[in-house]
């Protein structure tokens, strides 16, 4: 039996470098999913994208999935094995960099939301 995730859209976080100035704002950086539920045997694929005319840093390595529980948001995914910096990468103007999760059966069904 496959279990539904549910996202909220609305909850998705970005952790952005910006540098006034220099970076712009975060109103024009866009963090969205490739869908909005998910079954276990299926990938998340989250997306950054700098709608802006000037880069951006980012670093989506560090990138987990948060399940609802009691009102708080608990990790519930990592990807583990995963080598990751506190370097900031440089996401040019127009240009979109995605993240894969992959899920799996150990996931409940739930509310979830993706957070770097």
């Amino acid at each position: 039996m496959r279990y539904l995730l549910a996202l909220l859209c609305a909850a998705f976080l970005c952790s952005c470098s910006f540098v006034e100035g220099i970076f712009g704002s975060s109103d024009e950086v866009r963090y969205f999913t490739d869908r909005a539920q998910y079954t276990t045997d299926q990938s998340l694929t989250i997306t950054l994208a700098n709608e802006m005319d000037k880069a951006v840093g980012h670093n989506l390595c560090s990138s987990v999935l948060e399940r609802r529980q009691s009102g708080k948001w608990q990790v519930a995914l990592e990807q583990e094995g995963r080598a990751c910096t506190d370097a900031i990468y440089p996401l040019a103007a127009s240009q979109a960099v995605t993240f894969t999760f992959a899920l799996g059966a150990q996931l409940p069904a739930g509310t979830y939301r993706c957070k770097t």
